[in-house]
């Protein structure tokens, strides 16, 4: 009987059964920033929950029920077989649960650590799930093919409210769209988007009080590009029209109630010295709809300052074409360029925008980006979103406010003002669909038609490739060392490159630059010196053909090195060992190799890694060494220094003195 496999419970065991060789068998106590992140390919099915949680899929894992029974002590989940959604609950005495949708027996299934519902059998999109606390009800609201059910769960059984859609003609299969769901302020809204309708007219509906309504088309129209609801219980349909024109609809959902002491108080803050008090309170209102003009009126008549009254003014024109976040759209022209995850969108307004600036001026835009999210008001979207879209990416919205471009060479985060950070390295560019960000800020990404395949990147562990970060400095003086290993320059007067950077040496310190190897050292390697000296006496040897080895002892060993890691004949090796017990060979141009030592095998060492980035020709090299740091530092030419940090991530003392046209990673090899 074959002996009995352990279980995979955790995360570092998957990472550890998947990559045998794994550097760590535990997190880092703090995650490193994004770019130095391990990069973890896994092939098995992945899913991010609603609240970070991660949920990794292997046959070696405990029985689902085990898995849920701990779950909320937990937030990565090894489970037996695909999750699909998470639905987490609270108890009325505060412990939280959860019940994930997995399938089984044919069918899909609602399971908890103690249940399991039979689900309906409609073919559903669970990616756009949403679990709905509405009072004491707990539902699941999820799109599906020609519909949106709304899941309520209790003990015993599940009931489902479907909303039916008219059925998509069958000529035209290919289009067919997910409908749209979003919450209003009691209920849900749901709708078929009319961007890829060609002229196929559905009303909207809507969830509330336990039961779907079928929408009047005569107030919210039929070709729906975009709901937008108010605060005062009303809703704005953006409707598809001819070309890229849309109509306007303006309805109520609810009978209008206005927080008038709130609606007051925000025309205040339109006073407050501080200008993003005052574009916060102006975005505010713009989120209500007409009920709110008889209070901006009467405001009005009370002889208001200049700003707010230019502010109220804007807000009544409404009154005869509708706004959007205050916003006039030239000749009602826009286009969906990009739905986002959360049931927003991006358009486009080719014939561009008016809006009144937070100077008081109105400010047209010839060409307009909108940003339409729930919840908040439209705005105008960011350069570096504008920026992506222009050069025709597409874009992805995770969590609140991360954005992702993405596009043949890859995906990018994108930040603030115009920083375009590259997510996936050059043989990772098929994974241009990000998925989302877990609660220990691991970034998840796939290809766009692999559900199984997931890029992880994962600031909590090291990367098992083997990575070195190069820092590259052409100095302005000569380039060299002091008698302890610091790298050195001579820049009017001595500088060493210290922890955190450069340091300035008074003239009357007795270090002095060294720049120039002993004769004997500065030739090519003698057959009877060292390479290498490590602290308890071992020496090492060679190094183009082989690697000789003397023990403390007297005992010697020779390790042909393998045949892609010799070396040129005429070239002189060098060679150091790290504190991570790695040793760097340098033995031909451009070329840096990275060994492992292997003490309990026939091999003293593996041939880990060969890099080539910021390497420079063997003839130009004047000394490689280790400095005091641990950082393997390469002068050449007189004037050039190779900072290399061999673990493969910049210590974050140092990396705001990095410019980031000096810094170069073997990821790019």
């Amino acid at each position: 009987m074959p002996p009995q496999t352990r279980p995979l419970q955790t995360y570092m065991d998957v990472l550890a059964d998947r990559f045998p060789e794994f550097p760590a068998t535990r997190p880092y106590p703090i995650a490193v920033d994004l770019p130095d992140a391990a990069h973890l390919i896994l092939h098995d099915p992945i899913y991010l929950g609603p609240i970070g949680d991660l949920w990794l899929t292997t046959p070696n894992a405990d029985p689902l029920q085990t898995v849920l029974a701990r779950a909320a002590r937990e937030t990565e989940h090894i489970v037996p077989v695909p999750v699909y959604y998470a639905r987490w609950t609270i108890s009325r005495t505060g412990r939280p649960s959860v019940a994930v949708v997995c399938q089984g027996e044919g069918t899909f299934q609602l399971v908890s650590a103690t249940q399991r519902w039979p689900l309906p059998t409609h073919i559903y999109h669970w990616n756009r799930a949403m679990s709905w606390d509405d009072g004491p009800a707990t539902r699941i609201v999820v799109p599906a093919d020609g519909g949106v059910s709304v899941l309520t769960v209790d003990q015993q059984t599940i009931r489902d409210d479907f909303h039916s859609f008219p059925p998509w003609p069958t000529t035209r299969p290919y289009n067919r769209p997910t409908p749209c769901v979003l919450f209003d302020l009691r209920g849900i809204l749901a709708w078929l988007p009319a961007e890829l309708s060609d002229g196929f007219a559905s009303s909207p509906a809507r969830y509330v009080d336990g039961h779907w309504l079928e929408l009047n088309q005569a107030d919210f129209g039929s070709h729906i590009l975009q709901i937008i609801p108010t605060l005062d219980g009303g809703a704005l349909a953006i409707n598809r029209g001819d070309g890229d024109a849309v109509d306007f609809c303006l309805a109520a959902l609810d009978a209008a109630v206005i927080d008038t002491a709130d609606v007051n108080k925000q025309i205040d803050m339109m006073d407050d010295p501080d200008s993003q008090t005052r574009e916060s309170a102006y975005d505010r209102l713009t989120q209500y709809g007409p009920a709110i003009f008889p209070i901006l009126q009467k405001q009005l008549e009370s002889h208001p300052s200049p700003e707010v009254e230019s502010r109220l003014h804007a807000l009544l024109a409404g009154k005869i074409t509708p706004k959007l976040g205050g916003m006039q759209i030239h000749d009602s022209r826009l286009l969906v360029t990009t739905r986002l995850r959360d049931g927003g969108v991006i358009f486009s307004a080719p014939a561009g925008v008016s809006y009144l600036s937070p100077a008081g001026q109105q400010t047209d835009v010839d060409q307009a980006w909108l940003v339409v999210r729930p919840g908040r008001a439209v705005h105008l979207a960011p350069q570096f979103l504008i920026d992506a879209l222009h050069r025709g990416a597409d874009i992805h919205l995770l969590g609140d406010d991360e954005w992702v471009a993405s596009d043949a060479t890859g995906a990018f985060r994108l930040r603030p003002p115009a920083l375009v950070d590259s997510l996936t390295r050059k043989a990772e560019k098929i994974f241009t669909h990000p998925i989302g960000i877990d609660a220990r800020g691991r970034w998840l990404l796939r290809p766009p038609a692999d559900d199984r395949t997931t890029l992880l990147l994962d600031p909590t562990v090291p990367d098992p490739k083997p990575r070195l970060v190069a820092w590259t400095l052409d100095m302005d003086g000569n380039v060299g060392w002091i008698a302890d290993n610091w790298p050195a320059v001579d820049r009017n007067g001595l500088w060493l490159l210290k922890q955190t950077g450069w340091i300035s040496i008074a003239a009357d310190r007795p270090e002095k630059l060294l720049s120039e190897l002993p004769p004997d050292d500065a030739q090519s390697q003698p057959p009877d010196k060292p390479l290498l000296t490590d602290p308890d006496g071992t020496q090492y040897f060679g190094g183009i053909t082989d690697l000789s080895i003397t023990l403390p002892t007297g005992k010697k060993l020779t390790w042909p090195l393998p045949i892609q890691a010799q070396g040129s004949p005429d070239a002189k090796p060098w060679l150091v060992h790290t504190k991570e017990d790695r040793f760097f060979l340098l033995n031909s141009d451009g070329r840096l190799l990275r060994f492992k030592p292997q003490p309990h095998s026939t091999d003293p060492f593996k041939l880990e890694a060969a890099f080539t980035t910021a390497i420079p020709q063997q003839q130009r090299i004047t000394r490689m060494w280790l400095d005091p740091l641990g950082r393997i530092i390469i002068a050449y030419d007189q004037k050039h220094l190779v900072v290399l940090f061999p673990t493969g991530q910049v210590p974050p003392e140092i990396s705001d003195q990095i410019l980031p046209r000096d810094l170069h990673s073997s990821d790019d090899e």
